[in-house]
């Protein structure tokens, strides 16, 4: 299997930037070590500071948690789908009313991320099979070990 973990973040009014994981494999040690004391996992997403792969590079969004955890690349706006990367691993993101106004997002504004660890240098041929609907097996899969974090 390719695809390693999973979790769901959705987005409530409120805040503007502020996404609550509400399913997950619990599985993911990057992910899981951002829980906060009540064991929550909490992200924020919004327009994309970090610079390292230089302005030519930059995505316009990224996930963080006081530092930067990865940027979204969206690259067919016409989709739901988009990439991005931890360490060493691919991550793959499907949305769902991912709407950014000058208020913060819609309410339950939703981003799914699939990790693919090892992978982060297949990422672009990863997202040509998840858009082509290649991975949706091991998606399918993957969601339904996965538990609520509610």
């Amino acid at each position: 299997m390719i695809i390693t973990d999973y979790y769901k973040f959705v987005h409530h009014n409120g805040t503007k930037y502020r996404f609550d994981c509400e399913m997950s494999t619990q599985s993911y040690d990057p992910f899981e070590i951002l829980k906060n004391k009540k064991d929550e996992l909490v992200v924020y997403i919004s327009e994309n500071t970090h610079t390292k792969a230089g302005q030519k590079g930059k995505s316009d969004l990224a996930i963080s948690k006081s530092n930067h955890i990865s940027s979204i690349y969206r690259p067919d706006v016409e989709t739901n789908l988009g990439w991005g990367d931890v360490y060493q691993d691919a991550l793959l993101f499907r949305f769902t009313d991912f709407k950014l106004s000058k208020d913060g997002f819609v309410e339950d504004a939703t981003i799914e991320i699939f990790v693919a660890r090892g992978y982060k240098a297949d990422r672009h041929n990863l997202y040509a099979m998840f858009a082509d609907g290649e991975l949706d097996e091991e998606i399918q899969m993957i969601v339904e070990k996965s538990q609520s974090t509610l």
